[in-house]
């Protein structure tokens, strides 16, 4: 693909480098199975300069069909003769996307608000498709019903990469059945303005929807909706398989009619679909598939990168998930996942498929600090006066992190600079290992006399005058590390398909106060924003440069030579 705006994209390197909160999608590199560190580290110094371009083009629509989804809109009747209207054993209808896309909900520059007032999904959207459902998808359906209705025993599976029913990161499958419904998008027009896009319907189609609902999905009876229109079970479809979420999940549904206030009257009855049931097949096993009971909305996590699952709020709405697929057996009335999921390494292959704790737990540090999130730091340290000789400091836990028990133990690398007898520079890492202790009375590290002696060397070494730095009572590079343990996990264990044995680094400040009767102050902490996250490269080409470690200004200024 040529990119047009290439020179306006590499004019100025420096502001692309600089720090921003939002610079990439912190869950790509769970994708990959590393936390935000690791993904910076394998980057290089050049992480933060990316090409900024529109990321959908019409133009590259036929590449992207001939090379993944070579079917679009297409009904196969199984079993069938050629051009006779001889009876099927199953039916297909593949949707494709169509010719738009919608990833930017515009906010309206006066009120501050979302377009419409009724699209609760936030500014940036998993991509919803603008232009499904069409009419000729829905002629194409009423096609694949005909072939349903004329094979007696068939079935009639739609399969579409847009969701109909699917979680955002933030919620769970809720008790509280308001919590669980959305409005269908009726007919061609706005659907921001017309339609009830919320937590429960993200990355679908923004376009009649409604009709097809209306006329292929058999709901759960809904006895408070006596409107609510009801498809025949020779004609409904009996399982409606999509992707595109990362999250997978069976789910059914039923229509009801609730009332809410307008402008012009108190109250006015709408129709809306809610979620009834929602099971993951991964974590709580093969669900139910018999046909023409009621439609089952099937969602197939992710089958190359790391999938996600948050259909109970299972780790905080990050628990981590292998690669996977969706089996359907007819016969068998079974929807299955197939899982991808190695116990060791073979062949010299990484053993990668495999997500790590380590990982989910990174992510929910990291975005603690958006509040919209709503995540509670899994670690945290509290300040405390500490003796030479050593002492205890209290750790925080989240709620989550405490009930699931999975830390084992935990150390400390702090690095040592500056200028050591003779002249010589010093750069020696030491390794502090202080006991850590959890009971109900909460967690802590206890530090001994040699673990104070080495991280008061590495502060004094970085505060010390004669090495030209100026930055307080600090050290100049340290990390935490976190051996992790099986988690104890409530109901389905979902921890038996992650890599629990990695351990939990990131970078980590260390303070300490001035000494105050034999006591100084120590705080320990990870950084928000760009020191938390990213390696100091101006360390690292300092320290380690025969590591491969050069200069960040000679790689991402290599042409201006």
């Amino acid at each position: 693909m040529q990119i047009k705006d290439l020179a306006a994209t590499y004019n100025d390197f420096d502001k692309a480098s600089a720090w921003h909160s939002n610079k990439g999608n912190e869950g790509i590199a769970a994708d990959h199975n590393m936390t935000i560190y690791e993904a910076a580290l394998a980057y290089g110094p050049t992480y933060a300069q990316v090409l900024t371009s529109n990321n959908y083009s019409l133009d590259n629509y036929d590449w992207f069909y001939a090379l993944f989804t070579p079917l679009e809109d297409a009904v196969i009747p199984l079993g069938a003769e050629p051009h006779q209207p001889s009876p099927a054993t199953q039916v297909l209808a593949l949707l494709g996307w169509g010719q738009g896309e919608n990833y930017k909900n515009l906010v309206s520059g006066l009120t501050g608000k979302y377009v419409g007032g009724v699209d609760r999904q936030g500014t940036g959207v998993l991509p919803r498709a603008t232009r499904s459902f069409s009419e000729a998808q829905l002629a194409l359906l009423a096609q694949a019903q005909q072939h349903k209705r004329r094979s007696p025993g068939a079935s009639l599976a739609v399969a579409s990469h847009f969701t109909l029913i699917n979680y955002d990161e933030p919620i769970a499958y809720s008790a509280k059945p308001q919590n669980m419904r959305f409005v269908p998008p009726r007919g061609p027009g706005n659907p921001v303005v017309s339609a009830g896009f919320n937590r429960v319907n993200t990355g679908t189609c923004e376009i009649n929807q409604a009709r097809y609902f209306d006329t292929a999905v058999r709901a759960r009876s809904a006895t408070d909706s006596p409107t609510s229109p009801h498809v025949p079970a020779d004609a409904c479809v009996d399982w409606h398989f999509s992707g595109h979420s990362h999250r997978s999940g069976v789910y059914e549904v039923a229509w009801r009619q609730v009332s809410t206030p307008t402008s012009s009257r108190p109250t006015q009855p709408v129709r809306s679909i809610e979620v009834q049931s929602a099971r993951d097949p991964g974590i709580q096993g093969p669900q139910p598939a018999a046909p023409r009971e009621h439609t089952r909305f099937v969602v197939s996590s992710c089958g190359g990168p790391i999938g996600k699952q948050n259909l109970d709020h299972e780790l905080d709405s990050w628990t981590l998930r292998p690669p996977s697929g969706t089996l359907l057996d007819p016969a068998e009335r079974l929807i299955r996942q197939i899982k991808t999921l190695r116990s060791s390494r073979s062949a010299g292959r990484p053993l990668n498929e495999k997500p790590r704790l380590c990982v989910a737990l990174d992510y929910l540090a990291v975005m603690s600090a958006d509040p919209e999130k709503k995540i509670v730091p899994p670690l945290r340290f509290e300040s405390v006066q500490l003796p030479a000789s050593g002492g205890r400091v209290p750790i925080k836990l989240s709620p989550t992190v405490a009930r699931l028990d999975c830390i084992a133990s935990v150390r400390i690398w702090v690095f040592e600079g500056g200028e050591g007898r003779g002249g010589k520079a010093l750069k020696i890492w030491h390794l502090v290992t202080p006991s850590f202790d959890s009971s109900d009375k909460g967690c802590a590290m206890k530090l001994s006399k040699a673990d104070m002696e080495k991280l008061s060397r590495a502060v004094e070494a970085y505060s010390n005058p004669a090495t030209r730095s100026n930055h307080g009572q600090g050290v100049e590079q340290a990390f935490f590390e976190v051996q992790l343990r099986a988690p104890k996990v409530r109901n389905e264990d979902w921890s038996t398909d992650m890599d629990c044995t990695d351990p939990w680094v990131f970078p980590l400040d260390i303070w300490a106060g001035n000494s105050d009767w034999g006591l100084r102050t120590w705080s320990f902490q990870r950084w928000h924003g760009e020191r938390g996250e990213v390696p100091d490269w101006k360390f690292l080409e300092k320290y380690h440069k025969n590591g491969g470690y050069v200069s960040a200004s000679e790689i991402i200024h290599t042409d201006e030579k």
